[in-house]
């Protein structure tokens, strides 16, 4: 708690009372049904809530976080939030279990017979065991897939039986690709800087496995590409890599690509629908860059064309890197299990759940949606959003952790620059440094539960809820509404905004105490922020705080530093101040001058612990908090 907690009177006055002694009596008021009478005027009326709930004023309580029926298939709630529905062990090599399984299994069961099910319609025969003449039929089969491809008709099928088909496979035909199962039909690639598998035109691969030191599965310019129950796995590249100048459809379902490099699963301008699919263990190349993306999403280098994205009932773990990139391009998630990124002890600050960010080139921008899904001990930030429109909906946000290297960081949700940011019925919970983030210009929390903010593990500080971050730090100045919020055990700040324009309505702010380093405690914070790139003077921040209750913090309910608020309908209980006001700001590198703040009483409101009185805005000389 900051020192010189009292070593000044109240300089200004809400609701008529006056530093030092009692409220004058005065005739009892007639107050509306939101509201109850106490001593001269009226304060706000709540109702005593649940744990994951906030008051509405005038009574009556409203859900925060995830609603009880709004987890996804294969997840279960508990808290406000969801937690995915899987084996209590990891799964071994080739086998997958996708939320909602309660034990592994092979990507693909084996058919009965020497080739599994079969479509109807012209075959091809496979089997590496053949002895003796080959012609492609059932009695003389081929000895090798490229033998198969090359003969089979156009929109024909092709059946592999058992074996390791050491081969560089190119298919520039309509041909469908089966094997018995992928525990028993492998494709291995041979050429370090080749592919397993290069396709064209409309391609099916079903029930088989491919790997090699190469890249497993790569296309360009395809007409459509379906992987249905292939495990890719051990690759010294791209798992799947396809680059489309079209609106090509690629199809991913019930598949698992496990230890590939670069990236798992790389679509650039092309069409990606991934349901019931599991990307693992990603690892960076042998030489070069330092990353192994899960799934990346990228602009057509040549043609400009965005990729569009869906994932589907899937996890997407233990990428070295971030489990999702994308650049400029469209994604959806629902329903998608994102956990365990890594980084390297060198402290690369890389590892985000989803890392969103422009096209270098084209300057497109990312458009972001993500339902139901769950992140889980990603590194650095859970979410990355620059320039993003994201959305973000009944999607738990838990455990984010530091860069291994620095230590530093943690945040739950980080979104930057333009565009903007909608977090609704959302758990974020156990974040290192803050929940959020939010530098840009326009941000949306409704009927958001934040919770358990930690400190930055690197420097014991910190341990926000929900940052409004503006100024030459970000480059706009942001608008953030905080709609039916709830915010509890937080550090520092329960909210802090920093040069921009804030709207807390009907919303909980509870228990904000001081970080480990002893600093603050303040439920609401408002600050000026530095000056945009180019301007001078510092950025106060405006507040609306209207319909809200702060509780419980270990120094300031709300503080006001050199910037405006007004305050309309709220209760600030039990903080060691209730409302302080300060006239001057100064911060590292940053002053503002005496007088430049104002502070406007909307009416409705109340202070105090036990015996509710009218609200005082008092001057202490507390310090202000120290920029984000």
């Amino acid at each position: 708690m900051s020192s010189g907690r009292r070593r000044a009177c109240a300089v200004l006055v809400l609701l008529a009372a006056s530093c030092g002694r009692d409220e004058d009596a005065a005739p009892a008021v007639s107050c509306p049904a939101t509201h109850v009478a106490v001593s001269a005027h009226c304060a706000p009326r709540f109702d005593a809530c649940g744990e994951a709930e906030v008051p509405i004023l005038g009574g009556g309580c409203q859900p925060v976080g995830v609603p009880p029926d709004g987890c996804a298939e294969g997840f279960s709630f508990a808290g406000g939030g969801c937690t995915a529905v899987l084996p209590s062990v990891s799964c071994a090599a080739g086998e997958l279990a996708i939320p909602g399984d309660t034990a592994c299994r092979p990507v693909a069961a084996c058919g009965e017979g020497k080739y599994g099910p079969l479509p109807a319609g012209a075959i091809t025969y496979v089997d590496a065991a053949h002895v003796g003449e080959s012609d492609g039929s059932l009695a003389r089969p081929f000895t090798k897939i490229q033998e198969a491809i090359d003969a089979a008709p156009d929109g024909g099928a092709i059946a592999v039986a058992r074996g390791s088909y050491a081969e560089d496979l190119v298919i520039e035909k309509r041909v469908r690709l089966y094997g018995r199962c992928p525990s028993e039909v492998e494709v291995r690639g041979v050429a370090v800087d080749g592919q397993a598998i290069a396709v064209g035109s409309s391609v099916e691969l079903h029930r088989v496995a491919v790997s090699g030191p190469g890249d497993a599965v790569t296309g360009a310019d395809l007409r459509s590409l379906v992987l249905e129950e292939v495990w890719i796995h051990d690759v010294g590249g791209f798992g799947l890599g396809v680059v489309a100048r079209r609106a090509t459809p690629i199809t991913l379902r019930g598949v698992l690509v496990e230890r590939a490099r670069k990236a798992a699963v790389l679509v650039a301008g092309a069409e990606l629908t991934m349901e019931s699919s599991v990307v693992r263990d990603t690892l960076a190349p042998t030489s070069g860059a330092p990353n192994g993306f899960g799934v990346d999403a990228l602009v057509n280098p040549t043609g400009g064309r965005p990729a569009t994205v869906v994932l589907r009932r899937s996890i997407v773990e233990r990428s070295l890197g971030s489990a999702i990139l994308v650049s400029g391009s469209n994604v959806s998630l629902d329903g998608v299990l994102v956990r365990d990124t890594m980084t390297r002890p060198s402290g690369e600050r890389v590892g985000h759940g989803l890392s969103a960010g422009l096209d270098p080139k084209t300057k497109l921008a990312p458009v972001v949606s993500i339902v139901g899904s769950v992140f889980e001990r990603n590194t650095e930030a859970a979410l990355g959003l620059d320039d993003a429109t994201s959305r973000i909906e009944r999607t738990t946000i838990r455990d984010t952790l530091p860069v291994a290297g620095t230590q530093k960081a943690g945040i739950g949700l980080a979104a930057r620059a333009s565009g903007s940011v909608e977090v609704v019925t959302t758990l974020i919970e156990k974040s290192r440094m803050a929940a959020s983030f939010v530098s840009t210009p326009r941000g949306l929390f409704d009927r958001v539960l934040v919770r358990d903010a930690l400190p930055e593990e690197a420097t014991g500080g910190a341990g926000f809820g929900i940052v409004a971050l503006g100024g030459r730090m970000a480059g706009v100045v942001p608008d953030l509404t905080l709609r039916a919020v709830r915010i509890e055990r937080t550090r520092a700040t329960g909210v802090f905004a920093f040069g921009a324009t804030l709207v807390v309505e009907g919303s909980l702010i509870i228990d904000t105490a001081a970080d480990p380093r002893g600093g603050y405690g303040d439920g609401i914070a408002v600050h000026p922020g530095y000056p945009v790139e180019g301007a001078t003077g510092v950025v106060p921040s405006v507040a609306t705080i209207k319909a809200t209750i702060v509780r419980g913090s270990a120094r300031a309910g709300v503080s006001v530093f050199a910037s405006t608020l007004a305050l309309e309908s709220s209760l600030l209980t039990c903080n060691a101040f209730d409302l302080d006001v300060e006239r001057a700001y100064t911060g590292p590198g940053l002053s503002a001058g005496e007088g430049s703040f104002d502070v406007a009483d909307r009416g409705g409101n109340a202070c105090g612990c036990g015996d509710l009185r009218a609200c005082k805005a008092v001057s202490s000389s507390l310090a202000p908090l120290p920029p984000p």
